[in-house]
C-alpha cells in the first residue's frame, strides 16, 4: 500500500469545503434557478417583438407595479399574452418570464433604471 503524502492530507480537507460550499450555494440559489427555466434570449425577442410597443422598460421600474417573484411576472405574462391575443405556448410565457425576471425583478440584479448611468462603487 502507498503512504498518502502530506501534502494530498492538506489538500483533501480544503476540497470538502469547496464541495460543501458549493452544495450549499446550489441549495439557497435553487429558487432562483427555479425561475430561469425558460430561454432568456428567446424570451427577450418574444418580448420586443410584442410587448415592447405598448411600455418601456421603465414599466417595469414602478414601485407600485413590482412583481416580487417569478411566479407574479409569470401571472402578468400570461395576462398580457391573453390581451394582446397571442396564445403564446407555455414554453414562450415562461421564456419571456425568465428574460423579465432576470433584467427587471430578480433580487441580485442591482437596482438601477435601465440606461442609467452607474456611479462608481
Amino acid at each position: 500500500m502507498t503512504p498518502i503524502p502530506s501534502t494530498a492530507r492538506r489538500i483533501a480537507p480544503s476540497r470538502l469545503s469547496l464541495l460543501t460550499a458549493t452544495a450549499l450555494a446550489g441549495a439557497l440559489l435553487a429558487p432562483a434557478l427555479h425561475a430561469q427555466q425558460g430561454d432568456a434570449l428567446r424570451g427577450r425577442l418574444l418580448y420586443e417583438n410584442h410587448c415592447q410597443d405598448c411600455h418601456d422598460s421603465l414599466a417595469h421600474m414602478r414601485a407600485s407595479r413590482k412583481a416580487s417573484t417569478a411566479a407574479t411576472v409569470r401571472g402578468y405574462v400570461i395576462r398580457w399574452q391573453g390581451v394582446q391575443g397571442l396564445r403564446w405556448s407555455e414554453s414562450e410565457i415562461d421564456d419571456v418570464t425568465t428574460w423579465l425576471y432576470l433584467r427587471f425583478y430578480d433580487p441580485a440584479r442591482p437596482r438601477t433604471a435601465p440606461g442609467a448611468a452607474r456611479t462608481p462603487g
